[in-house]
């Protein structure tokens, strides 16, 4: 390695405690943002590698340039990332940077310098929503059978709690109380933040149903949701939660033809939202 890379510190140098130690720890990121951390990072580093023909073992913070940080996001924009995209990666690098000057003041041109980078202007599009009809088509879309009784209830939650897909992945069989009268669910959120969430005597009867065929007394899991691979039990993953979503607004298509093409977790939780402030249920 030649003297220059001596003196200014390798790029990834520093990654490790960077995700593991202050953001986990010292700030207090929950598991979900130092993943998206994590994964930028790595988009990063396949940008080095990959595109610009360089070997991480020897790339510096030197050659971390406000020219080469704009070759990056140019190469993310003609990759199809949104502006909002490009915005979150270069806020984590910024964040990133950051943190390497303040372990080595040496760094603090680089950081001052990339820090200045604007960020892209992002429109104010208008959010689809789905309708009651739509809506109602997709929770009733699943079949009578054990998975369909799984899809549905893992739909109807989504739906009726307006919980982010991570927040309701990561629900516990002890996070609900089943009471017909006073059921709901213990929800922790971003920031790590915790909420009790009421829940309607329908959903109650659905969840009752769901906890007989999944969680009996020889219950292979304390997630909630559950996916069991080669003998396996461990909590059901994002991207299958979004093809349950997917799978079942496709069926429903067929019957009204409005729903949209894409539709998503989130979509379905933006629906609840917007239906509880029209009828002036209090956020």
């Amino acid at each position: 390695m030649n003297s220059r890379n001596r003196q200014i510190p390798l790029f990834f140098s520093m990654t490790f405690n960077f995700l593991n130690v202050y953001m986990l720890t010292q700030v207090g990121r929950s598991p979900d943002t130092v993943r998206s951390y994590r994964d930028c990072l790595t988009i990063f580093a396949r940008f080095i590698t990959e595109v610009k023909g360089l070997k991480l073992d020897r790339f510096s913070f030197e050659e971390c340039t406000r020219d080469f940080i704009f070759d990056f996001l140019d190469w993310l924009r003609e990759n199809g990332c949104k502006p909002g995209t490009r915005n979150q990666r270069l806020a984590v690098l910024n964040s990133y940077l950051k943190y390497a000057a303040d372990n080595d003041v040496s760094l603090y041109p680089i950081s001052f310098s990339v820090g200045t980078i604007p960020y892209a202007k992002v429109s104010k599009e208008i959010l689809r929503c789905l309708d009651e009809r739509e809506t109602a088509a997709i929770l009733s879309a699943p079949p009578a059978s054990k998975p369909g009784i799984r899809d549905q209830m893992l739909l109807i939650l989504l739906y009726d709690s307006a919980m982010r897909v991570s927040e309701l992945l990561n629900l516990q069989v002890d996070d609900i109380k089943m009471d017909p009268k006073n059921g709901y669910l213990r929800v922790v959120g971003k920031g790590s933040k915790e909420r009790i969430i009421p829940l309607s005597e329908l959903t109650i009867a659905h969840l009752q149903q769901y906890m007989r065929l999944f969680h009996d007394a020889e219950e292979p899991s304390t997630n909630l949701f559950y996916t069991v691979i080669k003998g396996h039990a461990d909590r059901m993953s994002c991207g299958n939660a979004e093809r349950i979503v997917q799978k079942y607004a496709d069926l429903a298509r067929k019957e009204v033809s409005t729903i949209p093409l894409s539709v998503y977790p989130h979509m379905i939780r933006r629906t609840r939202a917007t239906y509880l402030v029209q009828h002036d249920v209090r956020i």
